[in-house]
């Protein structure tokens, strides 16, 4: 018996995969001010997140090939009291052009 991928089921769950990357993005807020770093997730229930800018010692970009093409990207940021990522900002637009405001406001 043979199956074949059917090309109706991809463009049934298209429509979920878009809306569902809408909403991840509408829920996910970060800025510099005061020399903190503040991210925001949720839209009901808040995680919020502060981290002193002069406590970061890398802030990692990682991109995709789907991010490539849209011009997106995956911040880490790791602070001196962690040993990985202590906050993950994904899908970022021009991630370069945050990691450079991030170090420059230090």
């Amino acid at each position: 018996m043979k199956f074949k991928p059917s090309w109706r089921n991809l463009f049934l769950i298209f429509p979920y995969l878009v809306i569902g990357a809408i909403l991840k993005r509408l829920r996910l807020t970060a800025e510099v001010k005061d020399g903190k770093l503040r991210v925001e997730r949720g839209l009901l229930a808040k995680d919020i997140s502060e981290i002193e800018i002069e406590n970061i010692t890398d802030i990692q970009i990682n991109k995709s090939i789907l991010q490539r093409l849209l011009m997106l990207g995956n911040l880490g940021i790791a602070t001196s009291g962690t040993a990985g990522h202590e906050v993950v900002i994904g899908g970022i637009g021009s991630p370069m052009k945050v990691k450079e405001k991030i170090i420059n406001s230090k």
